[in-house]
This record gives C-alpha cells, sequence and structure tokens, in this order.
C-alpha cells in the first residue's frame, strides 16, 4: 500500500496495525475459547489471525475514508480564504469579474519557499 509521506495519520495507523492485528487475534481466539470450552492450546488459529487481518484491514480504510470526509470541511474553507485574499491582492488586474494572474505569481505571493530566492 502506498501513502503520502506527508500523510502523518496513515502512516502512524498503518504502523500499529501489526500489533493491533495480533491484539484483535488474541482477542477473537479467548472468545472463540470461551465460546466452544476446550482446552486451549495457548496458540492463535490460522483462520482466527486472517479474521483478525481481515477486520483491522477494514478498520483502516474505514479510517481513510472518514479522514477524506472530515478533510473536506477543511479544504473548502482553505480555497475560500485563499480565493479572498487573491480577489484583494489581485484587485488592480481584475477585468469583468475575472482576475488575470499567472501562476508565477500566485506563487511567489502565497507560496513561500526558503530555498527558492524571489
Amino acid at each position: 500500500m502506498a501513502i503520502s509521506p506527508f500523510d502523518e495519520a496513515e502512516s502512524c495507523r498503518l504502523s500499529s496495525a501489526p500489533m493491533q492485528t495480533l491484539a484483535i487475534a488474541q482477542i477473537f481466539e479467548n472468545s472463540r475459547w470461551a465460546k466452544e470450552r476446550k482446552d486451549w492450546a495457548g496458540k492463535i488459529r490460522k483462520d482466527t489471525l486472517q479474521l483478525a487481518i481481515d477486520h483491522v484491514g477494514e478498520c483502516l480504510r474505514a479510517a481513510a475514508a472518514l479522514d477524506s470526509v472530515a478533510n473536506r470541511e477543511q479544504l473548502r474553507i482553505d480555497a475560500e480564504t485563499l480565493f479572498a485574499k487573491v480577489q484583494i491582492d489581485f484587485k488592480a488586474q481584475s477585468t469583468d469579474g475575472w482576475i488575470g494572474v499567472s501562476k508565477s505569481e500566485l506563487t511567489s505571493k502565497y507560496a513561500h519557499h526558503g530555498s527558492i530566492i524571489g
């Protein structure tokens, strides 16, 4: 699974997934033991481990879906804020409701980068 190196939440979820899977497998195996009331061999069965893997995988997919929904509102607010700034900062370049501005002008004004001069 490839993720953006800037997606810290997803990176954290994926790095903790193996331990969560093991914990879930132990819970599932204990639940099976309690229901079956057989002598427990002290091992997690292969099918129990697969159920835990599937469960954690679905939890990861759900978390990613929730992140995408949660970020929409913040992205909308950020876009409206940037648009308002462009309308103010480039008002002189506005004609008939349109603002003519180049990518270079926008980058220079709003996307400062320490290693790029000007």
